[in-house]
């Protein structure tokens, strides 16, 4: 079967794409999911509810953005990861800093990310469970005044 000009196949996470006899190995798909907050702001609290939960399904985040268009004082930004109980506030970093929100204004942050592979993993719940598995939070701190329409982004794929 032949795809035409304009045509968007669905793919799975176990699509393989078969290359020509002379290449090496075959290619597998991958596919980068994006989790936003959006419009963050100086009224934010320090610490902010779990955002994104691994019900079901295995993650690893592969980046953090954040944008903003009017700079804090001085305000950071962490993602962090929880497993069992832990409240966003106990988290465990993914990052090996914080991400400064007092920058430019209107120019994207870029989080580094830890070396630690499966630090960046997120569990899925057990058995396809609607609830439980890890899930990812984020931890405010520094002087919020003035952050205004604060934009994070998280890049997620499936392992």
């Amino acid at each position: 079967m032949a795809l035409f000009v304009n045509e968007a196949p669905i793919l799975g996470d176990a699509t393989v794409v078969r290359t020509p006899a002379t290449a090496v190995s075959d290619a597998k798909i991958q596919v980068e999911e994006f989790v936003a907050i959006v419009n963050l702001a100086a009224a934010s609290t320090a610490n902010q509810d779990v955002f994104i939960a691994a019900p079901g399904q295995n993650y690893q985040v592969t980046g953090v953005t954040a944008t903003f268009g009017t700079a804090s004082t001085s305000g950071t930004l962490d993602v962090v990861k929880c497993t069992g109980t832990t409240a966003v506030s106990a988290g465990t970093s993914i990052m090996t800093g914080t991400i400064s929100l007092a920058g430019t204004a209107n120019t994207p942050q870029h989080g580094t990310l830890s070396s630690t592979v499966s630090g960046l993993q997120l569990a899925g719940a057990a058995n396809g469970a609607s609830s439980g598995g890890d899930r990812l939070g984020i931890k405010l701190g520094g002087t919020l005044t003035s952050l205004a329409d604060c934009l994070v982004q998280i890049r997620l794929k499936r392992i």
